[in-house]
């Protein structure tokens, strides 16, 4: 043994004989650290993950050979991916971890990582993200009334968090113009899709989600409102020669040409029957009924097609 061997952090100047030695034994490739200090290390192992969504980072990780008394330096390299010039392997450890952002060109993509003569290169695909599934519930809603909940449904988790674009394909369906995906989900948070404005006629329409240009679109069906209730003023009760008020509301809003119904009496010599008219964009309508006196109490039925049947009772 030579009297000046010292541990592998000795200082590069107590270290010349023992370099002369060892590239007498044929060991090549090794290099000095920024501190002057030698390392014999190589690049055991490169790992990243196979599949890289367009833009978005991951993690990479770079093994060296054995541990090392001094920080080691690996030089990287890559092609349609944004990484360091240069990652370093703390003193004692053999590996590192570090960021690897997804160049936006689909296709292949390498990185490469080099140390003392030696090399690893890793060869990944790079893809669009791609929309599973845009879910809507209910997937029917009434001009005026009650919003949807909708959400998105990726191909894949997330490993940064991210926007996705939202549009409709009929301006009288409204959306946000963005939801967004937690960084670590596969779903989007849940957005609201609505019909702020009433419709005349049965309206069919698409809620569309937009990623890295791809987009997957979910149907939508916008009612025209209906009857939610109707009802009597006066309680149901009035003196005959007055008039009886009927109420309608709806579950939504009436569309451009307004709502129009039909009153229908069981005894139009009692109370007359009529026409009651809700007004576009109103949700709800009113109109006065005209009674006659009468000597006897009569009991007399208004309807309004697909609404139950409401009872009057003219009095003397």
């Amino acid at each position: 043994m030579l009297p000046d061997q010292k541990s592998r952090g000795a200082t590069l100047a107590k270290w010349a004989p023992i370099g002369a030695l060892l590239l007498t034994a044929g060991i090549t490739g090794s290099v000095l650290a920024a501190t002057g200090t030698y390392h014999t290390a190589g690049i055991a192992a490169l790992t990243l993950r196979n599949k890289l969504v367009a833009g978005k980072t991951y993690k990479a990780n770079v093994v060296i050979s054995h541990k090392e008394g001094v920080d080691v330096d690996v030089a990287l390299s890559a092609s349609n991916l944004t990484v360091p010039a240069m990652v370093t392997v703390p003193a004692g450890r053999t590996s590192y971890r570090f960021n690897v952002v997804a160049g936006n060109t689909l296709g292949s993509a390498t990185l490469t990582a080099s140390l003392n003569g030696t090399a690893k290169t890793k060869t990944v695909t790079v893809y669009a993200t791609k929309i599973k599934d845009v879910s809507i519930a209910p997937s029917q809603i009434t001009g005026g009334g009650a919003d949807a909940n909708g959400s998105v449904l990726l191909a894949e988790i997330t490993t940064a968090p991210l926007s996705i674009n939202l549009s409709t394909d009929d301006p009288r369906l409204a959306t946000p113009a963005t939801v967004h995906v937690n960084n670590g989900a596969s779903r989007s948070n849940y957005f609201s899709v609505g019909a702020p404005d009433g419709v005349d006629n049965v309206v069919t329409a698409n809620v569309t989600a937009d990623v890295n240009g791809v987009g997957v679109s979910g149907p939508m069906t916008i009612l025209p409102a209906r009857i939610r209730f109707a009802k009597l003023g006066n309680e149901g009760t009035v003196k005959g020669g007055k008039q009886v008020l009927v109420v309608v509301e709806l579950n939504g809003k009436a569309g451009p040409s307004g709502k129009s119904y039909s009153i229908n009496s069981s005894d139009p010599g009692v109370v007359s029957g009529g026409t009651l008219v809700v007004a576009p964009g109103a949700k709800s309508g009113k109109v006065k009924l005209n009674t006659t006196s009468v000597s006897s109490q009569h009991n007399v039925d208004l309807t309004i097609p697909g609404v139950p049947a409401m009872q009057v009772t003219v009095k003397p």
